[in-house]
């Protein structure tokens, strides 16, 4: 059978038609069903709003993904992107990040050339895998893809409540906290990135995720479920560092997974440890459900002050490509840099 690989429109009627295939795929049983939401197309309509409609480093021109067609113009793959822009040494670098990729089963003849034709945009953009399936591994590496292979995750139990059993024995753990960070002493907390006057010059010394106060907006409001954001400003209001989670449920334990961080300096690199430890300790404040009773915060950097009682490395299952033109430069790695906040 011969198929069709298009670019992605954007259109309307194209992003309706794509969403009730991503959901008809969840139905059918061909895809992970962790979220009984991905069954419906509403849920994926605003999935998709944040990969292209309100972020804003996707223009026209983006590449915004493939999707694979029959003859008869039925969908049956698709290959997401999400355009996001990078730095370094104060020069923007167009970036794409992994999202969603599909095949039916009985069209499993398209995965290969699906993958050939959306890597081909790979000497001009930097490109991200954040949670590729091992079975493509080899795949990426063969590409010429580096694989960050360990992270280490800083678990910091919420304070213990006696209405909750699981945050109750987890708040016990804090008991084995080293102290935390201090906040310093001028200076103040926020929650929403618009509370700040602007952002500080976060180092670009290595090619990093390009932040700004339009960035962090769009965070919060892309993905189908909550995104939590705490940051700390200077007296100036300017935003010093920041950090962005989303829920996650393991087993009986729920969880704030910080997504997303960056300080400006050895100062505010150090106050991270502190906004994090005053999320676990006053875990309402911030807009958390009383169910959380962990802060996972993961890391690659090695020198970063951590007061969590308990540590484990981990595969962040992390693969990125850099541009040709940058292909010699340093990298500052997010364990879950991949499409996990836009979900």
């Amino acid at each position: 059978m011969s198929y069709r690989i298009d670019p992605c429109t954007g259109s309307r009627e194209e992003c309706g038609e794509l969403a009730a295939f991503l959901a008809a795929f969840i139905r059918d049983g061909e895809g992970p069903t962790g979220d009984a939401r991905e069954r419906t197309p509403e849920l994926w309509l605003t999935r998709i709003r944040g990969w292209w409609e309100t972020n804003p480093f996707c223009d026209e021109e983006s590449p915004r993904g493939l999707i694979v067609r029959t003859e008869g113009g039925e969908i049956v793959g698709f290959y997401g992107y999400i355009p996001h822009d990078y730095i370094h040494e104060g020069k923007r670098i167009r970036g794409l990040i992994a999202t969603t990729s599909y095949v039916r089963a009985a069209h499993r003849g398209a995965a290969l050339p699906l993958f050939m034709k959306a890597h081909r945009y790979e000497t001009d953009f930097h490109y991200t895998d954040g949670a590729p399936n091992k079975a493509i591994y080899p795949i990426l590496e063969r590409f010429g893809y580096h694989h960050r292979e360990s992270a280490t995750m800083h678990l910091y139990p919420v304070s213990a409540s006696p209405g909750h059993p699981v945050r109750w024995a987890t708040g016990m753990a804090r008991l084995f906290s080293t102290s935390a960070g201090n906040l310093p002493d001028r200076g103040r907390i926020i929650t929403d990135p618009s509370e700040a006057s602007a952002c500080a010059a976060f180092p670009d010394g290595k090619l990093r995720r390009h932040v700004s106060i339009e960035t962090l907006s769009w965070y919060l409001k892309s993905g189908s479920s909550p995104r939590y954001f705490v940051g700390w400003c200077d007296e100036q209001g300017i935003l010093q560092c920041y950090l962005v989670g989303f829920l996650r449920k393991k087993s009986i334990l729920d969880a704030l997974v910080v997504a997303d961080y960056a300080f400006s300096s050895e100062e505010s690199k150090a106050t991270l440890d502190g906004l994090i430890s005053e999320v676990a300790r006053k875990p309402s404040t911030f807009g958390l459900p009383s169910s959380v009773s962990l802060v996972a915060w993961a890391t690659c950097e090695d020198d970063l002050a951590s007061s969590a009682p308990v540590r484990k490395q981990f595969d962040p299952r992390l693969f990125y490509r850099l541009p040709k033109s940058k292909s010699d430069s340093g990298r500052h790695d997010l364990p879950f840099e991949g499409d996990h906040l836009f979900q």
